[in-house]
């Protein structure tokens, strides 16, 4: 299995393996349903339901998450670093240089509400920006 794609699982809290009927995900497609758990797992636990089982289910049927999760999924995918660590700084505030680099309002107001919900956890490690500290 592709290092990305078992990073995002394991950072949606997927636990066992992929099957054949997995159907090998997009990448962007599954951190659109690891943005999806991570804003409705905690009220869909309160009701006694799995997040990942119902995401696990969509993903296998190629549904797309709504809200703008996959645009912002696609969006933090397709951008560098900079772009990462000004939405982390900023929490999902456009600012000029996200203007500039093509980050829509609409995937910032969808960051800024991931961002809150993931207690600002909002990727994989493998997919954080690397901050220097000088």
């Amino acid at each position: 299995m592709d290092s990305l794609i078992a990073s995002i699982l394991d950072w949606m809290g997927f636990a066992g393996r992929l099957t054949p009927k997995d159907a090998n995900p997009l990448p962007e497609m599954l951190l659109a349903w690891a943005y999806w758990v991570k804003l409705e797992g905690s009220e869909l636990k309160q009701q006694g339901k799995n997040a990942v089982g119902i995401a696990r289910a969509g993903w296998r049927r190629g549904d797309v998450p709504g809200s703008g999760l996959f645009d912002m999924a696609q969006t933090w995918l397709s951008v560098g670093d900079d772009v990462r660590l000004e939405l982390i700084e900023n929490r999902g505030r456009r600012t000029r240089m996200l203007e500039e680099a093509g980050v829509t309002s609409a995937v910032c107001e969808t960051f800024g509400k991931v961002y809150e919900a993931a207690g600002g956890n909002v990727a994989p490690a493998v997919l954080m920006p690397d901050v220097d500290d000088e």
